[in-house]
């Protein structure tokens, strides 16, 4: 288990096993070595873009594309109601 506020350096699905390793830095700044069955990577676009976590191998191109192509930044919503008599008066 990874905890908050690590971060993680690399992780690594290249080994002939079925485990996943990720080296990550604790809160504390100690370095550790985790292994997993899987990864489930939810990390902020931005960091993808960057390129802090180390993948091995590389990410597939198709991936590297997509994070490439994908843009961020502020999204509004705006959710409006209206009763039926209101719908049926507006000109």
């Amino acid at each position: 288990k990874i905890s908050f506020n690590s971060v993680v350096t690399t992780i690594d699905y290249s080994g002939g096993t079925d485990l996943v390793t990720v080296d990550y830095t604790n809160a504390d700044g100690t370095s550790v070595q985790a292994t997993a069955p899987a990864v489930l990577v939810t990390v902020p676009l931005g960091v993808l873009k960057e390129g802090s976590i180390d993948f091995v191998p590389d990410l597939p191109s198709y991936k590297q594309r997509a994070i490439a192509n994908m843009q961020f930044g502020a999204l509004d919503k705006l959710i409006m109601y209206w009763d039926d008599d209101a719908m049926n008066t507006a000109p």
